[in-house]
């Protein structure tokens, strides 16, 4: 097969929108060996070029195919053999060489998206363990877990679940971050955490990298939209640093999956700490031992009021393993609740949608809670202001992260973090939850 008939072939995978076709066609070609070839340098996650070319420059008057020099140039661009202007000249020719499917495919497989809806499960079913995957341990909830046979006596640990992008610390010679996907950062611009590492061999740390700019932790989407910028070859701005939070660390040797490494987190923890304490570049994550299920719960909502995301509970017994352990456990209270319409409030003064519709006061059905929810987004701001009677009194379904008690300023229960489910009000219910209902739907959400 030709690097036209590859493009071809993957344009009518991606015009098929049932998985069943995709994986036949799949089976019938994986044995082409250019087509294979395609497939690996583009969905292999350990493959990361340093560069996002762009469609423009292919000058459509190229009439070679993918040979040789084709693969010969990527190897060198994920090896960084090539960088820089290097890189950019090099793969300019390359596409000018090409013809325009071919060169157009070659763009596919740098931006690691072939667009055509499949990804490494469905190649590794038509050819076991073409594409590597790499172990990872995955927490449980509440339903489902181990949580009965924790020992409280003895304290749990009530970790901060970070909202950064996970990484692994794979310390070889030198310091390897690679994504969970196994994507590899090209480490350049991780020099400082890198030196801070040197003299420790033959680990691997579970962590998450977060950035930090003017001495304040990004939110998650600018700050991993950054990690992403990086892992295709961009840099940290000058006033920007990466930060790496570990919680668990295990040899690298016992990295595999289906495995199970059998030494207790409190060992594992304390190794750590051992490592890490006096390393201004990695930190352990921050973490309470708690002694009730109460107590954790207390801890979850804490943090969250911090900003944070929540919370994860583990047994100091706790083994390593591949997959979902019950003795590691999400709490991250999330519940969704029914509320009446009871006001469309204006857009704040000053802002973009000052007269505008803003936000909705909600109410319960017994009027114990009351809450304004903003409006969720344009096309629902739209749909308001063309006529704002009709939602005066509907019902719409709104998120939250945990139930607010009357202070002194207010007189009613209110909702921590709430959000609108849906850009409609509901046409199935006419009726909103009251207090009761809605504490007992927070209670489901974490039990």
């Amino acid at each position: 097969m030709k690097s036209t008939e590859v493009f071809d072939l993957i344009e009518e995978i991606g015009s098929n929108s049932s998985i069943l076709i995709k994986q036949k066609l799949l089976n019938e070609n994986i044995q082409d060996e250019m087509f294979k070839q395609a497939l690996y340098y583009a969905v292999n996650p350990e493959f990361v070029y340093g560069i996002v070319p762009d469609t423009k420059w292919i000058n459509q008057s190229g009439l070679s195919e993918f040979d040789q020099q084709t693969f010969a140039l990527l190897d060198d661009l994920r090896v960084r053999n090539l960088t820089g202007h290097a890189a950019r000249d090099s793969l300019i020719a390359e596409l000018n060489r090409l013809d325009t499917k071919s060169a157009e495919l070659l763009v596919r497989i740098i931006r690691k998206d072939l667009r055509a809806g499949f990804g490494d499960k469905l190649i590794n079913k038509s050819h076991k363990n073409l594409i590597p995957t790499y172990p990872y341990m995955r927490c449980s909830l509440v339903k489902g877990s181990k949580i009965n046979e924790f020992n409280w006596e003895k304290g749990i640990c009530s970790q901060l679940k970070l909202d950064g992008m996970f990484t692994n610390g794979n310390m070889l010679d030198t310091l390897q971050f690679s994504s969970r996907a196994g994507s590899l950062f090209p480490m350049e611009e991780f020099a400082k955490i890198t030196e801070s590492v040197k003299d420790i061999n033959g680990y691997q740390t579970h962590g998450e990298l977060l950035v930090e700019e003017n001495g304040k932790i990004l939110e998650r989407k600018k700050g991993n939209g950054i990690l992403n910028s990086v892992l295709s070859g961009g840099k940290f701005g000058e006033n920007q640093r990466p930060i790496y939070i570990v919680w668990d660390i295990i040899p690298i040797s016992e990295a595999k999956g289906k495995n199970k490494y059998k030494v207790p987190y409190k060992q594992r923890l304390a190794l750590l700490h051992t490592l890490f304490d006096n390393n201004k570049s990695i930190k352990v994550v921050e973490y309470k031992i708690c002694y009730s299920f109460d107590e954790c719960l207390a801890h979850a909502k804490e943090v969250m009021l911090q900003g944070h995301e929540g919370t994860v509970i583990k047994s100091p017994d706790m083994i390593w393993e591949d997959g979902t352990s019950k003795y590691q456990i999400k709490i991250k209270v999330e519940f969704e609740c029914d509320l009446q319409i009871q006001e469309i409030l204006p857009g704040k003064v000053n802002t973009k949608i000052e007269g505008r519709a803003g936000a909705l006061k909600c109410l319960s059905s017994d009027g114990l809670l009351e809450v304004n929810v903003t409006v969720k987004n344009e096309k629902m701001r739209d749909i308001i202001d063309a006529n704002p009677s009709e939602w005066i009194g509907k019902i719409v379904p709104v998120i939250a992260n945990d139930i607010m008690v009357p202070d002194s300023s207010k007189n009613k229960h209110s909702l921590f973090l709430p959000r609108l489910a849906e850009d409609n009000y509901r046409k199935d219910k006419f009726e909103a939850d009251d207090l009761k209902k809605i504490k007992q739907l927070m209670k489901e959400s974490i039990g």
